[in-house]
C-alpha cells in the first residue's frame, strides 16, 4: 500500500509553498471539513471557507473554535454561489473541479496572488475508477491551461500519495513589482 500523507494534515504542496505565497486573505474553495482553511488561518491568513456539506461546515467551525482560530466558514452550494472578483491574495482547490467555476476562481484572485489547485487526473480514474464521472478528471497538460495568463511557479503530473494528480501554484500577474 502507498504511503499517504495524514487527511486531516495539509496537503504536501500547500506545505511546500506556503512561505512563497502572498499572505493576506485566502479562499479555500469547497473546502470539505476545512483542513486548508485551518492550516492557512494558523500560519496567519485570514481565511474564507466555502463548503457544500452542511455536517463538513459545522466540524470545520467546531474545530476552529477549539483552536481559537478565526475563520469565516460559508456553507454554499457554487453552483449558485458567487466568488467575490479580486477579494484574495490566495486561493486554494484541492480535490474540486468545475469547469465552469474556473472563471470565477480566476477572477477571484487579486493581481499579485496565488492559486494553489490539486485534483485527480483521468489516469487516476482509469487505474483506480476514482472520480467516477470524467468531468471530474484533468486531461493531461489541461490544469496550467485552465490558468492560462498565471505566471506558473509549478506545475506537476503524476502520482502523489498513492493517486493520480495534477497540481498547480501559480501567480495572476499585475502586483507589485509585477
Amino acid at each position: 500500500m502507498a504511503e499517504c500523507h495524514d487527511v486531516r494534515d495539509a496537503a504536501p504542496l500547500l506545505v511546500e509553498f506556503r512561505d512563497r505565497l502572498p499572505k493576506g486573505t485566502a479562499l479555500d474553495v469547497a473546502m470539505g471539513y476545512g483542513r486548508h482553511a485551518i492550516y492557512l488561518a494558523e500560519a496567519g491568513w485570514q481565511v474564507h471557507g466555502i463548503e457544500r456539506d452542511p455536517d463538513a461546515v459545522a466540524a470545520c467551525r467546531r474545530e476552529a473554535a477549539e483552536r481559537r482560530l478565526s475563520l469565516r466558514v460559508e456553507q454554499a452550494d457554487l453552483d449558485t454561489y458567487r466568488i467575490p472578483t479580486a477579494a484574495y491574495d490566495l486561493v486554494v482547490v484541492f480535490y474540486f473541479l468545475d469547469r465552469a467555476l474556473i472563471p470565477q476562481i480566476c477572477e477571484a484572485v487579486k493581481p499579485g496572488g496565488a492559486i494553489v489547485y490539486e485534483t485527480f487526473t483521468i489516469e487516476n480514474q482509469q487505474r483506480f475508477g476514482r472520480p467516477k464521472r470524467t468531468g471530474f478528471c484533468l486531461q493531461p497538460g489541461e490544469l496550467p491551461r485552465l490558468f492560462d495568463g498565471f505566471t506558473v511557479l509549478a506545475s506537476r503530473e503524476g502520482l502523489v500519495g498513492g493517486q493520480f494528480v495534477a497540481q498547480l501554484v501559480a501567480v495572476k500577474p499585475g502586483g507589485r513589482g509585477g
